[in-house]
């Protein structure tokens, strides 16, 4: 009752701001329990990278907000270490996210639902708020096209990349900010509303970047303006400063927010930057009038998410007006052209290659294309209520015309129904109804005197509209259980709590053979070594693969690890889950993903054994740093070699410096025999070979490849399988067993086959799916257990002893022994890292492809290091925007007096 009389009291802008926020927020909350939401049901919004990805940073986000400063700009939970400039401003800088500290770590998965219910609420208020800035109208038509705009289908299908929200809760106060510069020469909104965007996230921000400078244009060469602004054309040299002005104010924001770009510049150089090729494809992604499948109801499920079309839905309403609006004398041609043009551009973006690369910052996205769609759906919205404003009388030939195309429309899609996955009958019936009937309701509003009810009828049913997509859209895809992140959290944090030291005295890291996400290490809070992000380190995915790990261009995942990496890496915690039978998994509501089989941790001493876990300790765990031979600057990682990479690696350790030389030797491992092969329904190129090619007899029949291999006691087996076998070609066994191994890799690959007490025989399985396949890269290497025992036991002394670890400021100890030594770091190469050995300042320099860096010419005798971290272009970043604030702050104060 009380609501209702503050409610009552507030003026009528606030009302319909309050309105336009929360209708949308009311309609989203209406889907989420009748989908059985937590804490309604147990149902959460995580899906795909929100729940595989997000998730994990925004408890990072919590863990350093709360207390952990230190690893704000590096964290050694993300892979081998990293900076997290580039995290933070691509993920993590929505002033929204604020939110996630009120929740606690487990109820994470309502705090993400809060996050998209606040950037709706503020889409639409953003929206209602540009609107009656331009008309002074914040009526039931007003507060409509709000929601429209805060429900538009790309919103409805990118709940689940929460941090791209923010482009649509800022667009609408950026365009204000454009037309206040063009007719009343204001910069301030524009300069600070298009910062703010650049800093919670810049990626959206260059979207909005380049369509601001396609709204400037339109406003300022064709615009019909609207009472609020007066002027309607202007003189050359009104023309000349309105367009120097938004250059300087465009400059200016990015002033404002030089100290998050700048060094984001940095972060990204070393990430996904590196990967930029350009090359431009001027040619056509797809028909393009297959986007008109894009305009029916719930367009969308999970084919989309890689390789869809746009996301351009809006009601039909909203569609009808926007062509409506080229048709009305009240538009100057001039307006009408630049619109057209504006649209027609758009529209060529989303399906010209060479464009859509440019929209994306010259670089094609994986997965979530188009990811600007939204500033197509904004500008049809922003014309369409231009036209509704006042109708004019719509003549019976554009009027026949307009329907033909609704028929024609309709007609295609039936006819093509079997090309679009995501269309059903009954939508696409839904869809062309709603057109026709929203057709003659406009048609009538045109010639109507009365406006009021027909504009509250259409209004109504292009939001049963925009409920009724965004339903459908979001009940498209899967979505992850409450209990299956809650449970996980309840099962592996104790655990994990068992091995962690927080005297701030030490550093390693744990391996794990099971996972919820690749970014485990980051919401349990321990150092680890996998890691998903779209700005993790090239050179930390490159040394992964040619060590024989699984990666992509964003992610690395130690599941094939080896008795040399884990000592390498400093792993000294192994845990191995058991197989969980299918009463464990109803009774604890969670499946654990296995995602690595690990015989070589019988060779480590059993710690502990605790609820289905067995936890082993390494003795031959490195420290984070540890000398080897100065000549390893020269080696170079081989690709798809990863055991001579590894080889190479421990006679560097063991001060070996001709290595360089010996291109197919092995110092450690061996290669060795298989005892036998068996094929069934295949043949093969050459069967005096095994690395050859191997070709189904009998498409229709399965086929396999047996290999027998015969097993020595206290050896430790590792067989090479090729990086180019997906599992749509392969599937691997051993023992008659799926074995357990990450399928996402692109190069070759290590398994751990045995390391047993008592020789015997295993049995390692091809199941060939396709065709054929090609098997050049299948080897079979073995280690003896004491050969690795005696080198890492002659090196122990070499590793670097902690006597204080931060993320950001490491103070260490070691003893250097001979002068053609060089200390060791398994952190990536970053130039943001400082060295002082004994109070001197020394040089880091990296090896192996920048993937780790080293300190030469190591003085004999006790040494005391420290390292230090700050990110490239930080002080820069920071200078740049006090001086633009100060710059700013003078002329708003000269222009005042």
């Amino acid at each position: 009752m009380s609501l209702m009389k503050n409610f009552s009291k507030m003026n009528a802008v606030k009302q319909s701001l309050l309105l336009a926020a929360g209708l949308p927020v009311l309609i989203l909350v209406s889907i989420y329990l009748v989908q059985g939401l937590f804490p309604f049901g147990n149902q959460t919004i995580l899906t795909v990278d929100l729940g595989q990805q997000y998730i994990d940073f925004f408890q990072y986000y919590r863990e350093t907000l709360l207390g952990n400063w230190q690893q704000i700009f590096y964290s050694f939970q993300k892979g081998m270490g990293g900076e997290m400039v580039g995290t933070w401003t691509y993920y993590l800088m929505s002033p929204f996210n604020l939110l996630l500290l009120l929740f606690p770590q487990k109820a994470l998965p309502i705090a993400c639902v809060c996050l998209v219910l606040a950037k709706s609420a503020a889409a639409s208020a953003s929206f209602l708020w540009l609107l009656y800035k331009n008309y002074g109208d914040h009526g039931p038509l007003t507060i409509s096209f709000a929601c429209f705009y805060s429900l538009m289908g790309y919103f409805s299908a990118n709940q689940l990349n929460i941090m791209w929200l923010d482009g649509l809760v800022f667009l609408p106060l950026i365009i204000l900010g454009i037309q206040d510069l063009i007719h009343h020469k204001r910069s301030t909104y524009y300069i600070i509303s298009l910062a703010l965007l650049l800093i919670a996230n810049y990626y959206i921000g260059y979207m909005v970047c380049l369509f601001a400078v396609l709204f400037f244009l339109y406003e300022l060469f064709g615009a019909q303006f609207t009472k609020r602004l007066k002027q309607a054309r202007f003189s050359f040299k009104q023309y000349f400063t309105r367009v120097l002005r938004f250059i300087l104010s465009s400059v200016a924001a990015a002033g404002l927010a030089a100290f998050s770009l700048i060094p984001t510049y940095f972060a990204l150089a070393q990430s996904k930057g590196s990967y930029q090729e350009l090359h431009f494809d001027w040619s056509f992604a797809y028909p393009l009038w297959q986007l008109i499948s894009k305009l029916v109801v719930g367009p969308f499920n999970f084919d989309q998410m890689p390789e869809g079309l746009p996301n351009i839905f809006v009601p039909s309403l909203a569609i009808l007006a926007a062509l409506v609006f080229f048709l009305q004398k009240r538009f100057s041609w001039q307006e009408k052209l630049m619109g057209f043009l504006v649209l027609a551009f758009l529209l060529l973006s989303m399906n010209i290659k060479a464009l859509n690369l440019i929209w994306h910052g010259f670089q094609y996205p994986i997965w979530y294309p188009y990811r600007f769609s939204f500033v197509f759906s904004f500008f049809v919205l922003y014309l369409a209520y231009r036209t509704l404003r006042q109708v004019e009388p719509l003549g019976n030939q554009p009027a026949i015309v307009t329907l033909c195309l609704i028929g024609l429309s309709t007609l295609t899609l039936a006819l093509h129904y079997q090309d679009f996955s995501y269309i059903s009958p009954n939508s696409l019936l839904f869809s062309t109804i709603a057109f026709v009937f929203s057709f003659f309701g406009l048609y009538y509003l045109s010639h109507s005197s009365k406006k009021t009810a027909p504009l509250l009828l259409l209004s109504a049913l292009a939001l049963i509209e925009s409920m009724t997509n965004t339903a459908l859209t979001l009940n498209s895809i899967s979505y992850l259980n409450y209990d299956s992140y809650a449970q996980y959290l309840e099962v592996s944090q104790p655990l994990l709590a068992r091995l962690q030291d927080d005297s701030g005295e030490d550093f390693y890291r744990i391996a794990k053979t099971f996972q919820r996400t690749k970014n485990d290490p980051m919401q349990l809070s321990y150092y680890g070594l996998d890691h998903f992000n779209s700005t993790i380190e090239r050179s930390t995915t490159e040394l992964f693969k040619a060590l024989g790990q699984p990666t992509t261009t964003g992610s690395v995942n130690y599941s094939n690890g080896s008795l040399v990496t884990d000592s390498l890496f400093n792993v000294r915690y192994l845990i191995n889950s058991q197989v969980q039978s299918q009463k464990e998994v109803e009774d604890k509501a969670y499946e654990r993903r296995l995602v690595s089989h690990r015989p070589d941790f019988n060779h480590y001493p059993l710690l502990d054994q605790v609820q289905g876990f067995s936890v082993f300790k390494n003795p031959y765990a490195l420290s984070l740093g540890f000398l080897v031979n100065e000549a390893i600057s020269q080696m170079d990682l081989k690709p798809d070699q990863p055991i001579d990479n590894q080889d190479k690696l421990l006679a560097y350790l063991n001060d070996q410096d001709d290595r360089s030389t010996k291109d197919s030797s092995l110092d450690f491992f061996q290669v060795r025999d298989f005892k036998r092969m068996d094929l069934t329904n295949l043949e093969s190129d050459d069967p005096s070979r095994i690395n050859t090619s191997y070709h189904k007899t009998d498409r229709e029949s399965k086929s396999f490849i047996d290999f027998t291999l015969k097993i020595d006691s206290k050896q430790a087996y590792y067989l090479t399988v090729p990086g180019d076998l997906s599992e749509e070609d392969v599937t691997y066994y051993l023992d008659g067993k799926k074995l357990n191994y990450d399928k996402s890799y692109n190069s070759t690959q290590v398994f751990n086959i045995a390391n047993q007490s008592t020789p015997g025989e295993r049995i390692f399985t091809i199941e060939v799916k396709a065709d054929s396949i090609n098997l050049s890269q299948l080897n079979l290497y073995s280690l003896a257990n004491q050969t690795f025992d005696q080198v890492m036991n002659s090196v122990a002394d070499q590793k670097l002893h902690i006597n204080r670890f931060a993320d950001n400021h490491i103070k260490a100890s070691f003893e250097g022994k001979a002068n053609d030594q060089a200390l060791l770091f398994t952190i990536p190469y970053n130039e943001g890292w400082r060295a002082q050995v004994n109070g001197k300042k020394v040089n880091l320099e990296p090896v192996l492809d920048r993937s780790m860096m080293v300190i030469k010419e190591i003085p004999q005798g006790e040494n005391q290091l420290e390292l230090r971290f700050r990110p490239q272009g930080l002080t820069l970043g920071v200078v740049i925007s006090l001086s633009h604030v100060l710059v700013l702050c003078l002329l708003y104060s000269i222009k005042r007096k």
